[in-house]
């Protein structure tokens, strides 16, 4: 009998805790902290990175940028916005490969944000910060996470998350700022 106890009282251990993240901030705090701590490793694991050779393309073809260079694909992808985004940070930042890799961190929480948004409101905060405390540390991608070119990677996956909120909406400015994501 004892163990029946000890199940019921786990269980509202249990309840008091999903309750507890369930309230207003609470997640979203937990979140935050869990970003920030995100960033350190990240930072950390990643601190002796360089460009990779899908950067090193996107580095030679930015300086002389034009609409033909902009409208090329690369491994059958458009890169458009991320050539644009390289010439403007070669131009501020030059080589110097931590500003790209703080840019990925950032597109990275931007994306973590959304996807807890959006999942928050279909399943709940405790349910959703799982799947996005995961994805902070490394996912099944850590080389997208740990270099700078991994922006372009999430910066995809954010943009079709915005878009399914700004869908969301159901009104005209929602639906264009979907077809704009």
């Amino acid at each position: 009998m004892p163990e029946q106890g000890n199940d019921a009282s786990a269980a509202g251990v249990v309840d008091r805790t999903i309750d507890l993240i369930e309230r207003p901030r609470v997640a979203e705090g937990l979140l935050l902290v869990a970003m920030l701590l995100s960033g350190i490793l990240v930072l950390w694991f990643g601190r002796d990175t360089t460009f990779s050779g899908d950067e090193m393309v996107l580095i030679v073809a930015s300086p002389g940028i034009d609409l033909h260079t902009a409208l090329q694909t690369h491994g059958g992808h458009l890169l458009l916005f991320p050539r644009a985004v390289y010439k403007v940070m070669l131009e501020l930042f030059g080589l110097a490969y931590l500003p790209y890799r703080v840019l990925t961190l950032v597109t990275l929480w931007v994306t973590v944000g959304l996807l807890f948004v959006w999942m928050a409101r279909r399943v709940g905060r405790t349910v959703a910060l799982a799947p996005c405390l995961v994805l902070l540390v490394f996912g099944s991608d850590h080389l997208h996470v740990l270099r700078g070119n991994g922006f372009i990677i999430l910066l995809s996956i954010a943009c079709g998350i915005a878009a399914l909120l700004a869908l969301e909406r159901g009104d005209r400015r929602g639906d264009i700022a979907a077809a704009a994501l």
